[in-house]
């Protein structure tokens, strides 16, 4: 019965099982890096920008003690370095466009425009990989963005309904503006940030099974390590550093976690569609619904039970939905052929 499971499902659609374990790493290292951020012992509040910086320098420190002997560390492999750098830049800009965007929007806001990433990634991937975007993917991936919607509630839509997003706190760095000019500039921002995530996901398809997935981490890590101190450098950023138990054992979770995620997310990456695999991130909100009770002690409203119900609908039925035949050998065979070259290199690094 479990080897049933496992053939029919779990190793047809181990891609899937990887990004939805990743998509739970992230939600727990976004709420404990909220922790961070309502930390009312930093005076002033630490800084997104440097939170990132640190987190981006554990997992470089990380992918660099599992990396040290893989022959293709540190600049990756030859025909793939500029995919590697694609990565890592679609990743920061990803990242750094999302942070820009709270300056000026509500977390709900943001959230629910962040989840226009699925829909640039699919567009990409058929643009620049080839890769085919079924109708059936398309119609849950529309449907999933509606349940979001549920529950993100955006006050441009819901005038009516007064949001219930605890990430709009009276932490001073997370502000909506009254500004129509500048909600439109973190509007913009929050679009560069889904075509960044487009960039850096097509990026990881593109480079498949040639590079050893933490590999291609590794890169994303160091370059936003860079990018993010820099930026702090440049706005003259000062550096909170934790003086307590509890700050230090946060910001370890939240460099632990973000490792742990980024490692299982491109592992699926490297065995999944773009469009499948971008439809899988819509359970953060899923995620997201959970932690907040426990942490905040924040009951869903019927219009998140709602929209939950119909994003889970829609990502079951598309991990139920069965691939072509021929994208299943594909895989085997690219499977196969990535661990032959590993146990060749294990071999030769042996001798």
């Amino acid at each position: 019965m479990i080897t049933e499971i496992y053939e029919n499902y779990l190793r047809k659609n181990s891609g899937i099982c990887f990004i939805l374990l990743g998509n739970l790493f992230n939600s727990f290292m976004v709420f404990f890096c909220k922790l961070l951020l309502l930390d009312k012992d930093f005076d002033p509040p630490i800084h997104p920008l440097h939170i990132l910086a640190i987190r981006m320098f554990i997992t470089y420190i990380c992918c660099s003690y599992f990396l040290w002997r893989d022959p293709n560390y540190p600049f990756g492999p030859n025909g793939y370095r500029i995919y590697m750098i694609l990565r890592g830049l679609g990743g920061f800009v990803g990242v750094a466009g999302q942070y820009f965007a709270l300056m000026y929007l509500s977390a709900s806001d943001m959230v629910a425009m962040s989840f226009l990433a699925p829909t640039v990634t699919s567009w990409m991937a058929y643009v620049f990989l080839g890769e085919r975007y079924t109708r059936l993917e398309a119609i849950c991936g529309v449907t999933a963005f509606f349940g979001v919607i549920l529950v993100a509630r955006p006050s441009f839509i819901f005038h009516g309904q007064e949001t219930t997003d605890e990430d709009v706190s009276d932490s001073s760095e997370i502000i909506e503006s009254s500004s129509a000019t500048l909600r439109l500039v973190g509007t913009g921002a929050i679009l560069l940030s889904c075509l960044g995530t487009g960039i850096s996901m097509c990026s990881i398809r593109k480079i498949g099974f040639h590079a050893h997935p933490l590999l291609t981490v590794s890169f994303f890590a160091l370059i936003t390590f860079i990018l993010s101190s820099a930026g702090a450098i440049i706005f003259q950023l000062r550096l909170e550093i934790p003086h307590t138990l509890k700050q230090w054992l946060l910001l370890s979770i939240v460099g632990i976690a973000g490792f742990v995620m980024q490692y299982l997310s491109t592992m699926g990456m490297q065995r999944e569609k773009a469009a499948r695999a971008m439809s899988m991130s819509y359970t953060q909100l899923l995620y997201t619904t959970v932690l907040e009770y426990l942490l905040f002690n924040h009951l869903p409203s019927p219009l998140t039970i709602l929209g939950s119900t119909i994003i889970i609908g829609s990502v079951m039925i598309v991990i139920l939905y069965n691939s072509e035949e021929d994208e299943d050998e594909n895989f085997d065979t690219e499977l196969s052929l990535y661990e032959d070259t590993n146990s060749i290199n294990s071999s030769d690094s042996d001798k």
